[in-house]
């Protein structure tokens, strides 16, 4: 690939090296956040679904990891955005659930701050669907990369 910046071409392998990094981010933060999800008491329908979604998401990042590791001289520049969206988003709503935990018990969830989570990203549903966007795009983007 061409590096505009310095005019010259990028080296495969540290393009490589920085997707593998921010797959690998991707993935931990979607394990993470499917973990903190299984802790809470009384998943509601959403919830379970997200995460599904969330085990899916999972699925292909490692398919992506394979697909690196066995196509060393590929560029997979293009999957860089959408794993990043993804590895913040899936941080930031982690983050949002551990702070409504605060205040609430195993058995009760505070109203207060399920609304607050609700005004920043939507519900679970919609939260679900954006995962499965960016699950979606990634897929697309892998494909294209094997083509």
């Amino acid at each position: 690939q061409y590096d505009r910046n310095t005019r010259k071409m990028a080296d495969p392998l540290s393009i490589g090296c920085s997707v593998i990094a921010l797959v690998t981010f991707a993935l931990s933060t979607s394990v993470q956040l499917s973990n903190t999800l299984r802790d809470i008491q009384g998943h509601t329908k959403k919830t379970r679904a997200l995460l599904t979604e969330l085990s899916a998401l999972a699925d292909v990042l490692e398919s992506v990891l394979q697909t690196i590791n066995n196509s060393p001289n590929v560029d997979f520049d293009p999957l860089r955005p959408p794993l990043q969206q993804c590895g913040e988003a899936c941080t930031k709503y982690g983050q949002l659930i551990n702070e409504f935990r605060k205040y609430s018990t195993p058995t009760h969830s505070s109203l207060r701050d399920w609304l607050k989570q609700r005004y920043h990203w939507g519900d679970v549903a919609e939260f679900r669907e954006m995962i499965a966007a960016y699950k979606a795009t990634i897929s697309i983007a892998i494909a294209n990369v094997n083509m």
